[in-house]
C-alpha cells in the first residue's frame, strides 16, 4: 500500500500530539494524537478501544502499540461509524517505539462496512515484527469510526480480505 510506508514515518509524531502536513504530495497526510490507551502488559488477544475522528481527507491516526504474540489475524470490532469509511491497516514494528513501522495488511489496506466483528489479515509476526497498531486513513473525506480492536484474534469472525 503506497500510503502505509509515509503514516509509519511519522508515528512518532503522532505519539505527541503533533499534527504534520506533507506537502506537495498527494495527498497529504497529517496525523492526529493516538485514540487509546497505553496497553502494552496486555495479551495480545485483550481489546482496547479505538475512537478515529478524521476532519478532513488525508489525515491518519494510529493506535498505541501492542505486543502481538502469534501469527493471527487482528481482531476488528466496529461499534459505529460516521462520513466516510477510512482504509484501515495493521501496521508492525519491532518496538513500542514504532521503530521499522511497516504496513503489514493482506492487499495493502481493508475497509470496515459498518457495525460488526471483523478480522484483518496480515503478516506483522510473519515479517518478524511483534508489535502492532491499527491505523486508519481517511482517504475519501471527514469521517469517524470508534470500537476496539486486539492483535491477535481469538476466534473466528467476518473476514475484511
Amino acid at each position: 500500500m503506497k500510503y502505509g510506508k509515509a503514516i509509519c514515518r511519522w508515528g512518532m509524531a503522532a505519539l505527541f500530539g503533533l499534527t504534520i502536513a506533507v506537502l506537495p504530495v498527494a495527498p497529504a497526510l497529517a496525523l492526529d494524537t493516538p485514540v487509546d490507551t497505553p496497553v502494552n502488559v496486555e495479551r495480545s488477544t485483550v481489546d482496547s478501544s479505538y475512537n478515529f475522528r478524521f476532519r478532513f481527507t488525508g489525515a491518519t491516526q494510529g493506535t498505541y502499540w501492542r505486543s502481538k504474540d502469534t501469527s493471527s489475524s487482528s481482531y476488528l470490532r466496529v461499534d459505529g461509524s460516521s462520513g466516510d469509511a477510512p482504509l484501515l491497516y495493521i501496521d508492525g514494528a519491532t518496538n513500542s517505539n514504532g521503530d521499522g513501522c511497516t504496513n503489514t495488511t493482506r492487499g495493502g489496506s481493508v475497509r470496515a462496512p459498518g457495525v460488526g466483528k471483523y478480522e484483518i489479515h496480515n503478516n506483522v509476526y510473519e515479517y518478524g515484527f511483534r508489535w502492532a497498531r491499527l491505523t486508519g486513513y481517511a482517504d475519501r473525506g471527514p469521517g469517524r469510526l470508534w470500537g476496539a480492536w486486539s492483535p491477535d484474534c481469538a476466534g473466528n469472525y467476518t473476514d475484511l480480505n
